[in-house]
């Protein structure tokens, strides 16, 4: 049977899907792609208003994966860092926190941070030394 011939579906239009249908073009295939939207890119959207890029929903990428690292321009993505932790919001307030070994401007708003307790804390910073170690 020749590969044009395989009826092959990929479900979903986002990153992943986009690769494998690469990859299935690459090697003489034809896939056909299903999406419950009218375009590609999955979480990621975006619109041009008025000449300008309003994106919409967004995609965490772990640069470090191989798989990304060969399919994807990362260049050309224009990627923006996210800082390593949360802002959290409660009763109209913001509290920023996340981890201050890999980002050291996080180190006194997680310190002082109503979220857990300073124990707590300690436990979190006893767990990644030892997770880090472990590498």
């Amino acid at each position: 049977m020749e590969k044009s011939a395989y009826k092959i579906h990929i479900i979903g239009a986002g990153i992943s899907g986009l690769i494998a249908a690469q990859i299935l073009e690459n090697h003489g295939y034809h896939p056909t792609i299903i999406d419950a939207s009218a375009t590609v890119g999955g979480r990621v959207k975006s619109d041009i208003v008025n000449g300008y890029t309003l994106d919409h929903g967004f995609q965490v990428l772990l640069t470090s994966y191989p798989a990304a690292k060969k399919y994807l321009n990362y260049e050309a993505l224009d990627l923006q860092k996210l800082l390593p932790g949360a802002t959290l919001f409660k009763n109209g307030k913001a509290q920023t926190i996340g981890d201050p070994l890999r980002n050291l401007s996080l180190l006194f708003p997680t310190l002082l941070s109503k979220v857990g307790t300073l124990s707590d804390k300690v436990k979190i910073l006893k767990l990644n030394t030892l997770l880090k170690k472990r590498k």
